[in-house]
């Protein structure tokens, strides 16, 4: 596996992150949005796990441990497949925004069955597999460090909005469902316990 490939391979996955990011469905009716600010400190610190891992490949790396980068396209094509049924099964209320639209409905149902937040769980996924696709190391402690912690502040304002909406309703979802990690026990996982 050449550089040339993993550049090919890299040009793809920010391509489709623009598109992801920049391009909604902006015919979906909108709600209240809530914590713009922790979205723009999302937004730059993934954007920053990008640059740094670019940064890392192209001036440290010098020869792909292929093993490495075929674990983070493996990782890839998990995280799109689980984005994909995340955002599909929440339909109209999906938004990149953390925000409630008149008449939300609380979602349980396909990957809700699973994580309260499987779209959160692909992009933890993404911007781990990204720097394993690039052999980014520093660029990986990077993600855990400073994007993480935005990721868990994120989810939580999403978590307290819901449970204004919700009430009740989300308080037995989140006493059964784990917050992103698949079969975690859900009591022991809240964001506010973290």
């Amino acid at each position: 596996m050449t550089k040339s490939f993993v550049w090919l391979i890299l040009a793809i996955l920010i391509i489709e992150r623009i598109i992801e990011t920049v391009l909604p469905d902006r015919k979906k009716e909108k709600g209240k949005v809530t914590g713009k600010w922790v979205f723009y400190c999302f937004l730059i610190s993934g954007f920053a796990c990008y640059g740094l891992g670019i940064f890392e490949f192209a001036f440290r790396v010098t020869e792909v441990n292929v093993w490495v980068t075929s674990a983070g396209i493996g990782l890839i094509a998990a995280r799109v497949a689980l984005k994909i049924w995340a955002v599909t099964t929440l339909g109209k209320y999906w938004s990149i925004q953390i925000e409630i639209r008149e008449g939300h409905k609380l979602i349980k149902e396909g990957p809700y069955k699973f994580v309260r937040h499987p779209s959160y769980l692909s992009t933890l996924i993404e911007v781990t597999a990204g720097p394993l696709i690039l052999n980014a190391y520093y660029t990986l402690i990077f993600v855990w460090l400073v994007y993480f912690p935005f990721m868990l502040m994120r989810i939580w304002l999403e978590e307290t909005e819901l449970l204004k909406k919700f009430g009740k309703e989300f308080e037995e979802y989140r006493e059964k469902v784990p917050l992103i990690i698949p079969f975690l026990k859900s009591s022991k996982d809240r964001v506010n316990d973290l």
